[in-house]
C-alpha cells in the first residue's frame, strides 16, 4: 500500500477512509504527505476506520524514520507515541520481543520536556510510568512473574515518591492515579492467573480504595457476601466487574505537581494558558518539562 516517494516517509493510498471521515482530514494529509503530525493522525483513522495492518505500517514508518532525540521534540514526542500504540498491538499479537524493543526505543527518547512539542494533545506519553506498566502487561501475559513485580515495584515507588513531593507543593494525594491503579489491577490479575484468590482479592480491593469515594452497586455487594462466605472465586469476579465500571474510562492526569500551573517560571495571561519566563514561550497549564521549579503552597 505504501509506497516510495521523495522524502522520508512513503506516500500511501488515503482512499479506503473516504466516506469514513471528514474529507478535511485527508486533503491535508494530501497537501503535505510528509507532515509527521498528519502522518500520525492518518494512522489512527486507519486502525480504527479503514485498513487496521495500515495504520500499523503507517506507525512503524514513523517510528523507524521520525528524527529522534533533544534536537526535534515534535518528531521525538510523536515517535514515541507511535512507539507505544505499536508496542500494545505487538503484545495483543504476542510478538513480544518486537514489543519490549518498541518500548525500549521509547525509553530511551522519553522526557519531560516531550509534551511540549504537543500541540494537539493526543500524542502524549506523558510519564515514564506508562511505558513500564506496557512492559509490566507483557510480562504479566507471559507469566514472568519476577519481572512483573520488580517493575510493578519500580512503578509503585516512582509514583509515591513523587505524591511525597506532590503533596508538599500541592497537597494533592494519589487517589484515581491512573498507574497506581493499574498496578493493583494488573497485580490482581497476575495472582487470579497463579490461582492465588485471597491476594487476587486483596489488589483489587486496594485498587477500590484508591478509586476514592465511589457508590456501591448490586456487584460489590455480591463480592462482599462472597468473601464472607469464604467464595473468593466469586468474590474476586464481583469486585472486578465493580472496579472495572466504576475506574476511570478515559486517561485523565489532572494532577497540578509537575506542570506549568504548579511552577515558580509561569504566569498566568488567563485561566488556562500563559508564559514560561524561562524558556519565554506560550504554554497552557498542562505542559511540564524538565525545568519545572515547584512554587509551593503557602
Amino acid at each position: 500500500m505504501g509506497t516510495p516517494k521523495k522524502g522520508r516517509f512513503k506516500s500511501y493510498d488515503i482512499s479506503p477512509l473516504r466516506g469514513k471521515v471528514p474529507s478535511i482530514f485527508l486533503d491535508n494529509y494530501l497537501d503535505d504527505p510528509q507532515n509527521i503530525e498528519l502522518l500520525s493522525f492518518i494512522a489512527g483513522l486507519f486502525r480504527s476506520y479503514g485498513n487496521f495492518d495500515v495504520g500499523v505500517r503507517i506507525s512503524e514508518d514513523i517510528s523507524q524514520n521520525a528524527y529522534l532525540g533533544e534536537g526535534n521534540l515534535h518528531e521525538t514526542s510523536i515517535a514515541v507515541w507511535n512507539l507505544y500504540i505499536l508496542s500494545k498491538i505487538y503484545i495483543e499479537e504476542e510478538r513480544f520481543d518486537r514489543a519490549y524493543r518498541a518500548l525500549d526505543t521509547a525509553e530511551k527518547y522519553w522526557s519531560k520536556d516531550l509534551i511540549l512539542a504537543d500541540s494537539t494533545g493526543a500524542c502524549r506519553v506523558r510519564n515514564k510510568e506508562d511505558l513500564w506498566l506496557r512492559r509490566a502487561f507483557a510480562y504479566l501475559i507471559q507469566g514472568r512473574k519476577k519481572d512483573f513485580e520488580s517493575i510493578i515495584d519500580r512503578v509503585m515507588v516512582s509514583r509515591f515518591e513523587m505524591y511525597n513531593k506532590a503533596y508538599e507543593v500541592t497537597r494533592e494525594v494519589p487517589i484515581r492515579d491512573t498507574c497506581l491503579l493499574d498496578c493493583f489491577e494488573y497485580s490482581s490479575y497476575m495472582c487470579r492467573n497463579l490461582e492465588d484468590l485471597e491476594h487476587a482479592v486483596i489488589f483489587i480491593k486496594t485498587a477500590l480504595r484508591y478509586l476514592g469515594k465511589v457508590p456501591h452497586d448490586n456487584n460489590y455487594l455480591d463480592a462482599k457476601i462472597c468473601e464472607r462466605k469464604g467464595d473468593l472465586k466469586n468474590a474476586y469476579t464481583y469486585y472486578l466487574k465493580f472496579y472495572i465500571g466504576c475506574r476511570p474510562k478515559l486517561y485523565c492526569d489532572t494532577l497540578k505537581y509537575g506542570t506549568c500551573s504548579s511552577c515558580v517560571n509561569f504566569n498566568p495571561t488567563n485561566n488556562s494558558d500563559g508564559i514560561c519566563q524561562k524558556r519565554n514561550i506560550n504554554v497552557d497549564i498542562h505542559k511540564t518539562c524538565s525545568t519545572y521549579e515547584p512554587a509551593y503552597t503557602k
